[in-house]
């Protein structure tokens, strides 16, 4: 199915074309890097679930589309060579998490971006094949499946050769996210070793 993409407030919205639970490689993380995220945007309360996990979901760059409120976009590192996080400057909605270099083009949607759509993640995406690196969730995981408390290679080997594919025939150059030279179409800013160390202290004594 098409699913639109909206943030909280309208303003950024797109669309995500032809999804279908095996085009798509949907987990949830609990990594600190994620967990942090959330708290700097403020969003922690609606972003991260009860253990702290973040619902996201790899897409191909070529499914993706932005139709309006791309000037809105914007993007944070927690270091130099970190993740490439987009959100929105109106409202604070995460989008993606993308890898620090476009030629590996990693699109991790997070699922702030699609919830208003009718259709439950299940039945658009499937479950969640996995909760990773959930050495740094919150409270008991014991009820879930698949967990792992790192990235399991099975799911690196799910989503890698698709990677090279894109890589190797130019697909990467087809993210929304990305110009032609592969410099990000939105500001980026690197956050503060200061302000990173203070949320992760916050995300931390969650697990204490």
């Amino acid at each position: 199915m098409n699913v639109p993409l909206s943030c909280a407030c309208g303003t950024v919205a797109g669309e995500l074309r032809g999804a279908t639970p095996t085009s798509v490689t949907r987990v949830v993380c609990y990594c600190e890097d994620c967990q942090t995220y959330a708290h700097h945007l403020g969003r922690a309360d609606d972003v991260l679930g009860p253990n702290g996990g973040t619902d996201v979901t790899r897409v191909d760059p070529v499914a993706l589309t932005f139709t309006k409120g791309v000037s809105r976009l914007k993007g944070v590192r927690q270091s130099p060579s970190g993740a490439l996080r987009v959100y929105t400057a109106c409202c604070k909605t995460p989008v993606a998490n993308l890898a620090s270099d476009p030629k590996r083009p990693w699109i991790g949607l997070v699922h702030a971006i699609v919830d208003h759509t009718d259709a439950p993640r299940d039945q658009v995406f499937g479950a969640p094949r996995g909760h990773v690196r959930a050495k740094h969730a919150v409270g008991d995981l014991s009820g879930l499946d698949k967990v792992h408390d790192d990235m399991p290679k099975s799911l690196a080997f799910a989503v890698v050769p698709k990677m090279m594919a894109l890589r190797l025939f130019g697909g990467w150059k087809a993210s929304p996210f990305f110009d032609a030279d592969g410099a990000p179409v939105m500001p980026v800013t690197m956050m503060s070793k200061e302000e990173r160390e203070a949320l992760r202290k916050v995300v931390r004594a969650q697990r204490a």
